[in-house]
């Protein structure tokens, strides 16, 4: 295997002036953006993407989903100022995460894809150029995840390399997955080709059920081609109150981790899982509903405004 990484993270490739992407000329990599209601975030994340130290041609497409504050002004206004880099896309009326997040990536025309949403950002400047000089060179790996800070917004404050203490396997990582997802988005960089295939191979409404696109994602890939981690903290995961996987209401958590089960056992009972594995999910379900069961029990005989503590309800 070899990594393609030279000491200083610049791209051992040749390619266009960095960014630009002549007409008619596909580039090597598109950063796949979506945002809503991001206006303290969105030039930082923008700006963490023009400003990659590259020699790979790459484009920036902005799923825009008609915001109600000023984000697509300023969305706009680095388009202007970044024509050869940026796509805007349209956005006449309110489309949903899901949709918005399906027809930015159908957009993206690069061979390789990343993602970058309006409320994270990356902090390595030489995040495109690592993980395509690896990619480039060792055919045989379809995806590229990296370690990643995230950052608690109500409470400024930056955690640094958050898998620095978590399992980071490479190789066909679909058993480690099943455990549950380690990825952060922002740091994923993969052959547009599987992600064309997921979407060939799902409908709308089955993506839909997922709920959780971006594992069900991970869950596809990882079955057909092997992943590498990279070590260096490449992007910055921003923790707001209302982040869909982060919701202080119990009931949310609970809806979402109910969802993360349900993809979990459509992948391991749809495609060839270890029988361990199987097992595993099924003995954490039934101990996810043993849990929700105990917390309905209690809670009916609790006084009104009452809460049960956190470590009851998982």
């Amino acid at each position: 295997m070899n990594t393609g990484l030279t000491s200083s993270g610049d791209s051992v490739a040749i390619g266009q002036e960095p960014g630009i992407s002549s007409s008619g000329v596909v580039p090597m990599v598109s950063v796949c953006m979506i945002t809503y209601n991001h206006e303290p975030f969105i030039a930082q994340a923008i700006e963490s993407i023009v400003t990659q130290k590259t020699a790979y041609s790459f484009e920036l497409v902005i799923g825009e989903d008609c915001s109600k504050d000023n984000t697509r002004r300023i969305c706009e206004e680095y388009q202007h100022k970044y024509p050869h880099i940026i796509t805007l896309l349209d956005s006449t009326s309110n489309l949903g995460m899901m949709k918005n997040g399906m027809r930015t990536v159908h957009a993206c025309k690069g061979k390789y894809l990343t993602f970058c949403e309006g409320d994270d950002y990356w902090n390595d400047p030489y995040k495109i150029a690592k993980q395509i000089d690896f990619l480039e060179l060792n055919p045989e790996y379809g995806f590229l995840y990296t370690n990643f800070n995230r950052y608690i917004q109500n409470t400024n404050t930056l955690l640094n390399n958050q898998l620095d203490d978590h399992p980071t396997p490479e190789g066909y990582l679909v058993d480690s997955l099943m455990k549950g997802n380690y990825f952060a988005t922002p740091t994923v960089c993969v052959r547009n080709h599987l992600v064309d295939k997921f979407y060939q191979t799902f409908s709308m409404e089955r993506i839909r059920r997922f709920y959780l696109g971006d594992y069900s994602l991970w869950l596809f890939i990882s079955y057909h081609m092997k992943g590498y981690y990279l070590k260096d903290a490449t992007a910055t995961y921003r923790v707001l109150e209302n982040s869909v996987s982060h919701f202080k209401n119990k009931r949310k958590q609970r809806f979402f981790r109910l969802k993360g089960f349900m993809v979990r056992f459509y992948f391991a009972f749809h495609y060839k899982t270890k029988a361990r594995i199987r097992l595993l999910l099924i003995y954490r379900f039934i101990s996810f509903l043993t849990r929700l069961v105990i917390f309905s029990i209690l809670y009916s005989f609790l006084p009104e405004k009452k809460t049960i503590p956190s470590s009851l309800v998982g």
